[in-house]
């Protein structure tokens, strides 16, 4: 979203200048500003406060990723250290088997 956004921002400022040349005013304080330049210019602005929006969203998400992904690897090393101790514990009974066997 943030890049079809920026596009989209893009394409607005290409009109807004459009519009200026067209008209020959290009101080949005003028009265004889145009009125389309006018509303893309809003519609811009409202563009850039959706994409700080966004990103601070996105920053927000990649943070809360970023901890849970620490949870995780926390978990797996944990599952590892279960599985090891497991095996150790099979292998020793194993072993005490084989010895009672003999």
């Amino acid at each position: 979203m943030i890049a079809d956004f920026n596009r989209k921002q893009g394409e607005l400022s290409v009109q807004i200048r459009a519009e200026e040349e067209r008209t020959g005013v290009t101080d949005p304080n003028h009265f004889s500003y145009p009125s389309a330049a006018r509303a893309a210019v809003a519609r811009r602005e409202n563009l850039t406060k959706s994409i700080e929006e966004l990103k601070g969203q996105l920053e927000e998400a990649r943070a809360h990723f970023d901890t849970e992904l620490g949870e995780l690897r926390k978990l797996e090393l944990m599952v590892e250290k279960d599985t090891d101790m497991r095996r150790q514990v099979m292998e020793r009974e194993d072993g005490r088997r084989m010895e009672l066997r003999r």
